[in-house]
């Protein structure tokens, strides 16, 4: 839904999710338990960061594909 709306203010921070991943991946590590899939997913969170988003809601992800594959998922024209 915030996608639809290029809605990403309150909600769940990229920056929150990024921490929570990040925690995920260091206990598992420190257990030896193999997060394969999670590592990989991870990776957008910290891209996500790196360009500025870490304040808006983890839906902002989506500003990344569109970026990466030239869609406008809120349905606004690109410039």
């Amino acid at each position: 839904d915030r996608m639809m709306k290029g809605d990403y203010a309150g909600g769940m921070s990229v920056g929150n999710a990024r921490k929570d991943s990040m925690l995920a991946l260091e206990t598992a590590q420190d257990y030896g338990v193999p997060l394969f899939a999670t590592a990989v997913a991870h990776t957008p969170y910290e891209i996500a960061a790196q360009q500025g988003l870490a304040e808006l809601d983890y839906a902002a992800l989506a500003k990344l594909w569109e970026e990466w594959c030239d869609l406008d998922f809120a349905g606004q024209k690109r410039q």
